[in-house]
């Protein structure tokens, strides 16, 4: 059985928010770099991987890069996508602003911002977002019930690589 996965706010190319993001890189190149081969190294050929908003900063490499990562590729739109309309060409199998997904008797809402009531939340459903990179705007226990469940999914939290959607399975 093929595998998803889930990963936001990697911003290729993005040397201003590798500054802001506080990211581990020597240079633009370097994290380039270091995403493809983390991504590469955790999704196989057949893996859906869902990019839950800004992938990148368009340049000439964005094409390349794009071709260089490894399984069928979707887009939840993030705000940095709406910067350069080429990122809509480049291949992906759909992009829309907010889908719900259903994977291993498991629910998903995925949408770029954090939000703090989902479709079902009372029922489950698992919100994967992204935007605020390595803060975490729903850590406050107040704010969301017990049951409910969401996990920041910016590259940041998760070792610069996707995160396999399996690890939700309880």
């Amino acid at each position: 059985m093929h595998k998803s996965f889930a990963i936001s706010d990697l911003h290729f190319s993005d040397g201003r928010v590798m500054e802001i993001a506080k990211r581990p890189f020597d240079d633009i190149r370097s994290m380039d770099e270091t995403l493809i081969y983390n991504w590469n190294q955790t999704v196989k050929e057949h893996d859906n991987v869902y990019v839950v908003g800004d992938f990148c900063l368009y340049t000439k490499h964005t094409q390349e890069i794009f071709e260089a990562l490894n399984g069928n590729k979707f887009l939840i739109v993030g705000n940095h996508d709406l910067h350069d309309d080429r990122i809509f060409d480049l291949g992906w199998q759909w992009f829309m602003p907010y889908y719900e997904l259903a994977y291993n008797e498991m629910n998903f809402v995925l949408f770029h911002y954090p939000i703090l009531s989902w479709h079902h939340r009372d029922k489950g459903y698992i919100h994967l977002h992204g935007h605020t990179h390595s803060v975490n705007p729903l850590d406050d226990e107040a704010i969301l019930p017990d049951n409910a469940r969401w996990k920041n999914v910016s590259c940041e939290n998760l070792d610069y690589k996707p995160l396999c959607l399996d690890v939700f399975k309880t």
